[in-house]
């Protein structure tokens, strides 16, 4: 069977892909090798309990009135009603350093009085620096890189304060160590402190499963559990998707959230040098209480905690 596109990985960026691309009447096919969809956000199970990884926040969280708010446009394109995923606002979290803990919730005047206390000559930088991260066009695709430590350093003179404003940020939008790309920076402020942090209420399982009726009311195709083993090109076209099973799937485009190094191994002719993976980014573990963890002394919703003062 031929497809207008095959995505590889059935994250949620390949959802938004396949809903997107099937919306326009293009014939399209999810495959993921896991049995759960949902990629590095998704959920096991074991026994009677259903386990989330990789979500611990959705951000972007702002008011549904703001039509021009990542989330709110997303699912806007998406068909999706914001009602149906359920969201639960966070109630507070904290960046906390060995000397210093900042405290932010959905309101940014916590994050503002929080600085205000642990720094109080940096709050007038604080305030333009934050009157830029508003301004800055940071989807401009044209910009260059510009360092964000520099930056913020331009407006704060307080290291420690500037680490702990990077600490959440780089957590979740930078692949680099010590430093990112000041636009990026912008991107990722905007979404958890401007406009806050939540999570499903029940869980991935269903939210997932808001995404995948909605690919099949389009026409799309899901296949879990199955892996791609090579991808063929002729000419520099993707030709054959080859399935670990055997089978083969023709198709015109290949949608790749596999990763990079990842995907160019399939290629049938790879690259002479494949990129190097790098270093491991991080680990994770879950744990299962007996009691709230309120009562262990746990009563943000995120901490973001750094055992070094810098």
């Amino acid at each position: 069977m031929r497809y207008d596109v095959i995505i590889i990985g059935a994250g949620l960026s390949g959802w938004a892909a396949g809903i997107r691309l099937s919306q326009y009447g293009k014939r399209v096919r999810i495959v993921d090798r896991q049995h759960y969809a949902g990629g590095m956000n998704s959920y096991y199970r074991r026994g009677d309990r259903c386990y989330d990884v990789g979500l611990h926040a959705m951000t972007n969280l702002a008011d549904p009135a703001n039509h021009a708010a990542p989330l709110n446009t997303l699912l806007r394109q998406l068909k999706i009603r914001r009602d149906d995923l359920k969201l639960c606002p966070q109630q507070h979290s904290c960046v906390k350093f060995p000397d210093a803990m900042l405290h932010f919730d959905n309101d940014f005047e916590t994050l503002r009085n929080s600085v205000r206390e642990i720094s109080p000559q940096s709050a007038d930088g604080f305030d333009r620096l934050c009157q830029t991260i508003q301004d800055d066009d940071a989807f401009n695709p044209t910009l260059g890189y510009l360092s964000a430590r520099k930056v913020l350093a331009s407006y704060i003179d307080d290291a420690r304060l500037c680490d702990m404003l990077l600490c959440p940020v780089m957590f979740y939008g930078s692949s680099w160590l010590d430093d990112m790309d000041f636009h990026q920076f912008c991107i990722v402020f905007r979404s958890i402190f401007f406009e806050g942090l939540s999570r499903p209420a029940d869980g991935m399982e269903p939210f997932i499963n808001v995404f995948t009726r909605r690919l099949q009311e389009n026409g799309g195709e899901l296949s879990l559990g199955k892996s791609v083993q090579s991808i063929h090109m002729e000419n520099g076209l993707v030709k054959i998707v080859t399935m670990d099973d055997g089978e083969e799937i023709a198709a015109k485009n290949i949608v790749s959230c596999a990763g990079y190094p990842e995907t160019m191994a399939l290629l049938s002719s790879p690259m002479d040098k494949l990129p190097a993976r790098g270093e491991l980014a991080y680990t994770e573990t879950l744990f299962e209480l007996d009691r709230p963890a309120a009562e262990l002394g746990m009563t943000d919703s995120i901490a973001f905690v750094n055992a070094s003062h810098r």
